[in-house]
């Protein structure tokens, strides 16, 4: 098997990609195995995927480029098709990302498109004679090659517009940082890739005269996009262990009571947000504590809801963490429970009546760690 130049520059493009997806895919994996989150979870199988695809992309460069027109039009069907799954499980990820749950609504349009594209490939085959097959592959094909990219930006741009709302909750700089670079990645991913093979389309007809040349200029564009997008979704999020940005909302504050009512250790989210009274705050806590356990016999409140706070509660043997947030979430009622679960481990034994907060060293590290917030340097004296 010899390849030519231009085949050779391709098959190096296509080789750096799936290298690039491997890395992102197998860090995801990583991620996912620490944080046990489901948006995460997701995110994993989009880019496992998009590696599988890769994959299909390297072989066919290897062993059907210089071949045949229909095995070409079948190449470019299979890798549209792995390019309309990946969008569509993105598509999901994004509801997730925004609402921790996935609309039905969401769920059907990934789904019906999915769907329709092995339908329409089996209708061709089935419905086509011979002399017409390579024809009607093409018309096929054009349909894919007009609807695909228009999906794929829609979801591109709905992404780019979670994200961005998600920078007025940024913790500090360098989550701001994850934000932006995660929605360059998206933006060359699913915006400029797609509109790039669109243009690509258009001009090649017209570069016949550049012989096998004509082939790196379809498709550099788009391979050394993929290539960019995927660094920066590592860089923004799989190299990092800042899980924190998965949650669009706002939390502020975080507060220790020990059982006699006294707040023993509180850390604020946002520095700037006004400031909590924790010995008014877990006053209260006791007093309604005390009032349901009379009248209704509840012993452990969860959560108490306010016009646009949340107040979430967890209980363990000597004391109680309470958590100001925007809204109620999975993620922030197992970032509780780890923080509470790690506190009791190494301070149980120091929760007693007037013990004063200095007492915590390191406190606030375990409170970066739980909540997803603890960049490398933080993590190290933790492992």
């Amino acid at each position: 098997m010899v390849l030519t130049v231009s085949t050779s520059i391709i098959l190096v493009f296509r080789i750096t990609s799936l290298l690039m997806t491997f890395l992102l895919s197998y860090t995801l994996i990583i991620r996912w195995l620490e944080s046990k989150i489901r948006v995460v979870f997701l995110f994993m199988i989009a880019n496992l995927i998009s590696s599988t695809s890769n994959i299909a992309s390297v072989i066919e460069v290897l062993f059907f480029f210089d071949s045949s027109t229909t095995l070409n039009l079948f190449s470019t069907v299979l890798l549209s098709f792995f390019g309309l799954i990946i969008a569509s499980i993105y598509l999901l990820f994004i509801d997730y990302f925004e609402h921790e749950h996935m609309s039905p609504g969401k769920v059907a349009l990934a789904v019906a498109p999915s769907s329709a594209y092995p339908l329409g490939i089996l209708a061709v085959v089935l419905f086509s004679p011979t002399s017409y097959m390579e024809p009607n592959f093409l018309i096929f094909l054009n349909i894919v090659l007009l609807l695909v990219p228009l999906f794929m930006i829609a979801i591109g741009y709905s992404s780019y517009r979670a994200l961005e709302n998600c920078k007025e909750f940024a913790y500090d700089e360098e989550h701001l940082n994850q934000l932006v670079n995660m929605q360059l990645g998206i933006v060359c991913l699913f915006i400029l890739t797609p509109i790039s093979i669109t243009i690509t389309n258009i001009i090649t007809p017209f570069l016949d005269n550049l012989g096998e040349f004509k082939q790196v200029i379809y498709y550099s564009p788009q391979e050394i996009l993929l290539i960019i997008g995927g660094f920066l979704l590592w860089q923004a999020y799989a190299r990092s262990r800042r899980i924190a940005f998965l949650q669009p909302q706002r939390v502020y504050k975080l507060i220790v009571v020990n059982n006699a009512g006294l707040p023993v250790y509180s850390f604020d989210f946002i520095e700037s947000s006004k400031q909590i009274d924790e010995s008014l705050i877990s006053g209260g806590i006791s007093a309604v504590s005390s009032m349901l356990g009379e009248v209704l016999g509840a012993t452990d409140i969860q959560s108490i809801s306010f016009e646009s706070h949340k107040m979430m509660i967890r209980t363990f043997t000597k004391f109680s963490v309470v958590l100001f947030a925007e809204r109620e979430s999975a993620f922030l009622l197992k970032a509780i429970d780890d923080f509470g679960s790690q506190f009791e481990v190494q301070f149980g034994d120091k929760i007693q009546d007037g013990v004063q907060p200095d007492h915590f060293d390191g406190t606030k590290n375990l409170v970066l760690r739980s909540f997803g917030l603890a960049v490398k340097e933080e993590m190290k004296g933790m492992l």
